[in-house]
């Protein structure tokens, strides 16, 4: 009994059940298991601090963010880029505005890529909506609709090519 234990202590177990079996303790240790997968998806929730209103395409979806002053709910069509600084991203939006969030950029990578944004450096986010050109004049370099050039890192050059002939 002492082995299993250590087994299902080094597995992170949520609940042990010993023989012989009580019929109440499966019923409690599903509801353990269903308790902690619920804080577990509401961390994660929190830990982000992104959340969808996922519609066909960008058109009324947004993008909850954490600011100082609280969260404010972003357009998706409104966001160009984000940009990352350190510890913070830098979101800037097609009406010249920046909002500055605690957050990490990767964070927001897998997320917006469902709504054809596409990471083209380790510092950038791109929305491919506002996808002007490329330029392709020593190195590869992003053209967004507001005349931004944001440059293209090479490890990740051809697998954008891939995907704005795609999207």
């Amino acid at each position: 009994m002492k082995i299993e234990g250590v087994k299902a202590y080094r597995s992170i177990a949520i609940d042990y059940i010993l023989k012989p079996i009580d019929i109440d303790e499966p019923r409690d240790a599903i509801l353990k298991v269903k308790n902690k997968l619920s804080s577990k998806q509401i961390e994660k929730a929190k830990d982000t601090e992104v959340a969808f209103n996922a519609n066909i395409g960008n058109k009324g979806a947004y993008l909850n963010v954490s600011t100082s002053d609280g969260f404010e709910m972003i357009s998706i069509d409104d966001i160009l880029y984000l940009h990352s600084i350190n510890f913070y991203t830098n979101i800037v939006l097609n009406n010249k505005r920046e909002i500055i969030t605690s957050r990490h950029l990767k964070d927001y990578e897998e997320q917006l890529r469902s709504f054809r944004f596409f990471r083209i450096h380790n510092s950038y986010i791109i929305n491919i909506d506002h996808l002007k050109g490329v330029i392709a004049k020593e190195g590869y370099f992003a053209e967004l609709s507001n005349g931004v050039k944001l440059k293209i890192s090479r490890r990740r050059k051809d697998d954008f090519i891939q995907f704005i002939d795609i999207a």
